[in-house]
C-alpha cells in the first residue's frame, strides 16, 4: 500500500516537475518510480502467494490497476517530452480525413487543408518522411484522434 501511494506522489511529482525542472531532473524522478515499481515486482513474484492470502485476490488487482491508473492521470496535464505526439495526431487525422498517411509527407500541397496552427508546426520531418508507424499503431491514432486533437502545453 505504501509503495502504492509513494508511485503517485512521484508521478505527480514528475508530471509538475515536466513544467518546473529541466529533463534530466524528470528523468531522475521517474526512474525512481521505476525502481520502485520493479522492487515491487520483484516482491510480488517472491511473496505473491503472500499478498494475496493478506489481501485476497481481488483487492490485490484493485490496488495495482487503481495505482495504474493514478499514474496515468496525474501525468495527463503535463507538456510532451517529445514531438512524436504531434505525428500521432497528424496521422489520425489524415486518416480521418480518408487519406492513407502512407500516401503523402505532412507537407505535401495535397493536405494543405488539414494544418491548423496548434499540431501542424511542431510535427516532426514533415518535410521529408512519410509516417513510419505501422498499421495497428495507425488505428490507435485515429481513434485518439476522433477523442481529441489537443496537446497539452
Amino acid at each position: 500500500m505504501a509503495a502504492a501511494a509513494i508511485l503517485v506522489v512521484l508521478s505527480a511529482v514528475g508530471s509538475w516537475g515536466l513544467w518546473t525542472f529541466r529533463h534530466d531532473v524528470v528523468v531522475a524522478i521517474m526512474l525512481a518510480g521505476s525502481a520502485i515499481v520493479g522492487a515491487t515486482a520483484f516482491g510480488v513474484v517472491r511473496h505473491g502467494a503472500l499478498l494475496q492470502a493478506a489481501m485476497g485476490r481481488r483487492k490485490l488487482l484493485l490496488l495495482v490497476m487503481g495505482t495504474a491508473t493514478l499514474m496515468r492521470l496525474v501525468l495527463l496535464p503535463a507538456p510532451p517530452l517529445s514531438t512524436d505526439i504531434y505525428r500521432y495526431i497528424w496521422d489520425g487525422r489524415v486518416q480521418a480525413a480518408g487519406i492513407n498517411p502512407y500516401r503523402y509527407i505532412p507537407d505535401d500541397p495535397a493536405l494543405t487543408a488539414l494544418r491548423d496552427k496548434t499540431i501542424w508546426p511542431s510535427i516532426n520531418r514533415a518535410a521529408t518522411a512519410h509516417t513510419i508507424y505501422p498499421p495497428a499503431a495507425q488505428v490507435v491514432f485515429l481513434a485518439a484522434s476522433r477523442i481529441a486533437e489537443t496537446v497539452p502545453v
